[in-house]
């Protein structure tokens, strides 16, 4: 299984940077992990700058990888929901997940209407920068739900 996520600029705080690859190091046990990252968009208006960071994403969208889209607006799940998606997601076939977090302002639509799935982490509003924290740890989570691993704690 390969695991790509996919990030809008770096990691700006050491502190988030470290735990993504504390919970990045703990996911390669079961995946190969690989982060891309896409330059932001610089001093632009937030439509102008979300329209060139769409474009770096979409540059970035293999095919043959099924694609989630971190986006307010998507579907939400629990833990255990998560890790059974995973499950259905390898019985249709699949082994490349991507895992993208857009920037400040989001993604256009055309990034959305490539993902296979959208998925919201929560109806919260977080920094952008912590959801990849967060978005790794769950992914984390989920692979020790399949492997019936005693990391969650229902």
């Amino acid at each position: 299984m390969e695991i790509k996520l996919l990030f809008v600029s770096k990691t700006k705080d050491f502190w988030v940077h470290q735990g993504v690859e504390h919970y990045r190091n703990r996911l390669r046990h079961y995946a190969k992990v690989t982060l891309l990252e896409v330059k932001g968009a610089k001093a632009l208006a937030p439509v102008a700058g979300k329209t060139q960071e769409s474009e770096r994403i979409l540059a970035k969208m293999d095919e043959g990888c099924f694609w989630v889209l971190l986006d307010e607006r998507g579907k939400q799940t629990t833990s255990v929901g998560l890790s059974q998606s995973f499950q259905k997601w390898m019985n249709q076939g699949h082994s490349q997940f991507g895992f993208i977090v857009g920037g400040a302002y989001g993604v256009d639509e055309r990034v959305a209407a490539r993902a296979n799935w959208v998925w919201s982490i929560s109806q919260l509003t977080f920094p952008h920068q912590l959801i990849r924290l967060s978005l790794v740890e769950q992914l984390y989570r989920a692979m020790t739900l399949l492997k019936g691993e005693k990391y969650h704690h229902p």
